[in-house]
């Protein structure tokens, strides 16, 4: 159990620990204070966006720090390197040597060197200390004794005010001192299974740390002659915390963060030198990771949940900011040599001025459908903290002809904080018909530039059922095309459950969510197998007990609930067709496994179709296998479960297969599936991919549009008549053949059945 605890401690400290300050024994020159808003570096051969991982032959960055080379230094876990960029952007990466586990904590040596720490993560061989030099060159030292197959974990690093290296060694619980020569004293903590992470310099001359294991959670002193004294942060078994980071504030205390894993958000907590605590609340859904002191008097934090930087003043007041991309993952965070923040994501290296001027836009969806204006105006006001600067403003994307700027007093200008400009844009209607879509670019030196918004014209006159939940809430209703407006359902409303979720309309349909709107009964149905006539649905109801699984059909109009007498097993429905139900069988941490059954909806017989490949959609007559092509000259992209390189076709029919996709280095799998196409997502090259493919061989990615990022999908995926409808972390998208994907609606509801 100890070991099981302190893997979990020391796997969530890999992604989201602390990043080290510089030296506290050097005092560069303070840097000018700089404005501005998030610039982003893609490292190369990045993991997908939203990913972390560890030694996954992807690029995924940890900790960051400025080196006394005035550039900053960062760790890539994924890779096992180390990097350094300039304050320009230029990349440099360095190999550690084969030795050496996974690097961790990150720090600015006293001998003008970069030193980290590297962990075996369990191999049960030796644990190391890395310099670095400016050239790149690595010489590591050994992190002293370890204990059993865990070594000794070194974690956080900082540099000490009496010249050396100090560390801490999760897993043997002691506090490590390193020379620059590589001379090592260990100090063990008096208290048993502290879980050490974060180390700092503290300004009273002392080293801060603190304390993380489930049980017992301390911010702790060190003297350079190895006196520990703890201090208690509370917290309990039944209300655990999880503090990662530390560092030390212009205003002469000590500033770290925390977590509790069973609260919806996290907390900072200022240390003053004698050890008192103050406690600051987050925002629900706030999860501070890294830490850092910045050049203006302020700390500052990533934030992985909520996806921002977040800034706090010496007082308590809070500010965050959001990142440009959904899910950025922002781990490490560090001043730089230029006045801003430097931070890493798991794929980017950001940075972010000290005062943050702010793009607010009133729409950032224009929709000229029909009988609506035919030209619309963007208000952009600066909600931020200094001038907002506006250099351009574009027309770009395939029917940019299309649309005009009629009016335009942004480009050029400063924006003072709380002011605004205005552009206006116009659609011209040609004698093509169908959707057209474009984007207004407008460049400037906010956060998330260029700024985005979706132009969009001749959209189908229809309604497009969605469906919205929270963990107390859940809701149907429709997007309307015209004017962009959600409709909630009266009928659609659903009180989500555990295992099992019901409607609020009667009669009482049960079933899992999200619902699908079924337009033959007018009724929104949870479990979204939907008969083709619109009269019954199936579902599958889970046990909290195993995996023996239970398959249900209703009535729609009664909400008569019949159970299906069959055979115990982990199944999974994946259609509810005129020949009657598709299902196949789910297994813990692998996912769906070989083989295709037919059940009778009626008596519940149940008939093998075939038990050699694994089925993870039906569409039409055709079930859509997932395969590992093993003549791929790419290594597998690794990660949990199996992976799939290949999406077949089988003809339930003719029982003719047929390889629909076929991608080199990848893994995939299907995110939706209609007649005549289907919907690829995945990990291609370390980068995230989503495919539409629309016959065997014929893929064309949906990216976010003018840019090569797939749009981040989330649920609901629908293909009509009018081309497919897309959730996701965006909004709603539609993609057509002449369009890709355009956005229609900055609703985070999923769509949920055929627009009409």
């Amino acid at each position: 159990m100890r070991a099981a605890i302190a893997v979990c401690l020391l796997l969530a400290f890999a992604c989201t620990g602390p990043s080290p300050q510089p030296s506290a024994s050097t005092t560069p020159s303070r840097p000018q204070l700089a404005s501005g808003g998030v610039v982003e570096y893609p490292v190369p051969n990045p993991i997908s966006t939203g990913s972390a991982c560890f030694g996954c032959g992807q690029a995924s960055l940890g900790r960051i720090v400025t080196g006394a080379d005035g550039n900053l230094w960062f760790t890539n876990g994924g890779q096992y390197k180390v990097g350094r960029i300039t304050p320009s952007g230029a990349i440099t990466q360095f190999d550690l040597p084969a030795i050496v586990g996974g690097p961790g904590g990150i720090t600015s040596g006293p001998d003008g060197n970069v030193w980290i720490t590297t962990n075996a993560l369990g191999q049960g061989r030796q644990d190391w200390i890395v310099r670095i030099g400016r050239d790149g060159a690595v010489t590591p030292f050994a992190a002293g004794a370890g204990n059993g197959d865990f070594s000794t974990g070194p974690t956080g690093i900082t540099s000490g005010p009496d010249g050396n290296l100090w560390f801490t060694e999760f897993w043997a619980n002691r506090i490590g001192r390193m020379t620059p020569a590589g001379a090592l004293t260990e100090f063990p903590i008096p208290t048993f299974e502290t879980g050490p992470r974060g180390i700092v310099a503290g300004p009273d001359g002392n080293l801060w740390f603190v304390e993380s294991h489930f049980n017992h959670t301390a911010v702790a002193r060190i003297t350079t002659a190895g006196v520990v004294t703890e201090y208690p942060l509370g917290g309990s078994a039944g209300d655990q915390l999880q503090p990662t980071d530390i560092v030390a504030g212009q205003d002469g205390n000590l500033w770290l963060n925390q977590t509790h894993p069973s609260a919806p958000q996290g907390e900072i907590v200022r240390v003053a030198q004698d050890g008192s605590l103050k406690v600051f609340p987050m925002p629900k859904g706030t999860r501070p990771a890294g830490i850092a002191g910045g050049p203006d008097g302020n700390i500052w934090f990533t934030d992985w949940s909520r996806n921002a930087i977040g800034r706090m003043s010496p007082s308590g007041t809070l500010r965050q900011f959001p990142l440009p991309r959904p899910n950025s993952q922002p781990i490490g965070i560090a001043a730089g040599p230029d006045g801003r923040l430097w931070f890493t994501e798991g794929s980017r290296i950001g940075s972010i001025g000290t005062t943050v001027p702010e793009a607010q836009l009133n729409l950032r969806v224009l929709n000229f459908a029909a009988g609506s204006p035919t030209q619309h105006e963007v208000t952009v006001t600066n909600t931020g903290e200094a001038e907002l600067s506006v250099a351009s403003v574009r027309l770009v994307g395939s029917d940019q002809a299309a649309f005009k700027v009629t009016h335009d007093d942004c480009t050029g200008h400063r924006v003072g904080v709380q002011a605004a400009c205005r552009i206006s844009v116009a659609f011209a209607p040609g004698t093509d018909s169908g959707v057209r879509g474009a984007r207004l670019a407008i460049t400037d030196n906010a956060t998330a530039s260029p700024q985005s918004v979706s132009l969009v014209a001749q959209l189908p006159d229809c309604k497009l059922p969605v469906f919205t939940s929270t963990e107390t809430t859940a809701q149907g209703g429709f997007l309307s095309l015209r004017d962009g407006g959600v409709t909630l359902d009266p009928k659609g409303g659903f009180v989500p459950g555990g295992l099992l979720s019901h409607s609020q309309a009667s009669p009482v349909l049960y079933g899992q969510l999200p619902a699908t709107y079924d337009p033959a009964a007018d009724r929104w149905v949870p479990g979204g197998r939907i008969s083709p006539d619109g009269s019954r649905y199936a579902y599958v109801e889970y046990s909290s007990q195993g995996f023996d699984f239970h398959l249900h059909v209703v009535d729609v109009a009664t909400g008569r609930d019949r159970t299906l007498n069959l055979p115990a097993g982990n199944w999974t429905l994946l259609a509810f067709t005129a020949a009657g139900l598709y299902v196949n069988q789910n297994y813990p941490e692998v996912g769906a496994g070989p083989g295709l059954w037919l059940v009778n909806p009626d008596s519940g017989a149940v008939q093998t179709i075939f038990t050699d490949s694994t089925v993870q959609m039906l569409s039409g007559h055709a079930a859509w296998i997932l395969a590992r092509n093993e003549s791929d000259p790419m290594p597998d992209p690794g990660g949990m479960g199996p992976s799939h390189n290949e999406v077949q076709s089988r003809d339930l029919i003719t029982s003719q297969t047929t390889t629909w996709l076929y991608r080199s280095g990848s893994d995939i799998y299907l995110a939706g599936a209609a007649d005549g196409s289907i919907v690829v997502s995945g990990r291609e090259r370390g980068l995230a991919t989503v495919l539409l493919v629309s016959a065997p061989g014929q893929a064309v990615p949906i990216n976010v549009p003018e840019t090569a990022d797939a749009v981040p999908l989330s649920q609901g995926l629908i293909a009509d008549a009018n081309g497919w409808w897309l959730g996701s972390l965006d909004g709603i998208y539609l993609w057509t053949p002449h369009t890709g994907a355009v956005l229609v609606s900055e609703s985070l509801a999923s769509p949920a059945g055929a627009c009409a």
